[in-house]
C-alpha cells in the first residue's frame, strides 16, 4: 500500500516525505519522480529519518558537534505496565522495526547490533523513568550518536 501511495502522490506533481516502510525497492520510482520534477523523501521516519535530518542540519551549521542524542518514543497520555508505550504507526510497520538489526553510525563507523539491545533506562523530568534501547525507528526512546 505505501509504494502504491507514493507513486501515486509522484504522478500527480507533489513532493513528499514517506513516513512509510515497505518492501518495494524506492528507487523504481526515482525516474518518475525526476521526470514530474518531485522530491521524493522515502522511508523516512521519525527515527531513523527526521531525527537524523535534524542532527544533519544542526550539525552543518555548527563549527563542531562532538555528541547528538536524539530521543524518540510513543508515550501515552496515561501509563499502563506493562509497556507504557503507546503504537501510533502502523502495526505491521511497527513489527518490522522490532526484527530488522539495529543500525547507526558511532565515531564514523556503521554499528550493527541486534534489535531491542543495549537497554537503558532514561528518567525524564515530568515524565518519570522510560525505558530505551538502539535506535530501530519505533522501539521508547532510544539514543542516536553521530
Amino acid at each position: 500500500m505505501g509504494f502504491r501511495t507514493l507513486e501515486k502522490a509522484i504522478r500527480a506533481g507533489k513532493n513528499v516525505v514517506d513516513i512509510s516502510f515497505f518492501s518495494e525497492d524506492p528507487f523504481r520510482l526515482d525516474d518518475l519522480a525526476r521526470e514530474m520534477g518531485v522530491t521524493a523523501v522515502v522511508d523516512c521516519g521519525v527515527a531513523p529519518g527526521l531525527c537524523n535530518i535534524i542532527g544533519g542540519y544542526v550539525d552543518a551549521r555548527l563549527d563542531q558537534t562532538e555528541r547528538y542524542v536524539c530521543y524518540v518514543g510513543g508515550l501515552p497520555q496515561v501509563r499502563q505496565w506493562p509497556h507504557e508505550y503507546k503504537a501510533v504507526f502502523s502495526p505491521i510497520d511497527v513489527l518490522e522495526e522490532y526484527t530488522r538489526p539495529a543500525r547507526y553510525v558511532s565515531n564514523g563507523e556503521v554499528v550493527v547490533r541486534p534489535t531491542l539491545s543495549e537497554v537503558e533506562l532514561i528518567d525524564l523530568p515530568g515524565v518519570g523513568t522510560t525505558e530505551g534501547c538502539l535506535p530501530t525507528g519505533v522501539c521508547g526512546p532510544h539514543t542516536g550518536v553521530l
